[in-house]
């Protein structure tokens, strides 16, 4: 079973430049109530850098013009840390805020109903209960902690997420095998 807490994951130049384009409205969010599985679900916002397998037109999936820059993210972090891989399945900047009907959290799901591995990261200061829950096939719970810059990587466990109760929460997400 893999998971691995991280710090400072990305780069204070790449963190500069997605947040300069978030801040710029170069950057389109589009309001999404199905998961990228298909799955109802409540309402995100969501900018699709590589489309899920299922949704492709092409092999890749290139879905952003900030393709180049989330790519290299990803391909700095496996490099640095020994991570091989052989296909990025999604890559994502969901947002999520309070206006989810009083629900306190989202509902527990995986990412893909097929094997995958998770790298999720934190990219702004946010509502510290807005953690990233993992429950692992023994059982076993694992919290992340809302903090700029942090994230995790682990086997594509279920997972669940608290609604931040002021502001909102903006993770980078990438699934891949």
């Amino acid at each position: 079973m893999l998971f691995k807490k991280y710090k400072n994951i990305i780069s204070k130049n790449n963190l500069k430049s997605i947040n300069h384009a978030i801040d710029n409205k170069d950057f389109p969010l589009f309001l999404t109530i199905k998961s990228a599985t298909g799955i109802k679900c409540n309402p995100t916002f969501e900018h699709c850098v590589i489309k899920v397998p299922e949704l492709r037109k092409d092999q890749l999936g290139i879905n952003s013009g900030f393709y180049p820059l989330f790519q290299n993210i990803f391909e700095t972090f496996c490099n640095k840390n020994k991570i091989q891989y052989s296909e990025i399945y999604r890559c994502s900047v969901n947002l999520t805020f309070n206006i989810n009907e009083g629900k306190k959290k989202s509902h527990i799901h995986k990412d893909h109903p097929y094997p995958h591995k998770l790298l999720l990261i934190y990219l702004n200061k946010c509502d510290p209960k807005s953690k990233t829950v993992y429950i692992s096939p023994n059982k076993k719970i694992h919290k992340i902690d809302p903090k700029v810059n942090t994230g995790v990587l682990c086997d594509g466990y279920d997972h669940y997420y608290f609604y931040p109760t002021y502001g909102y929460r903006l993770v980078l997400i990438y699934t891949f095998i």
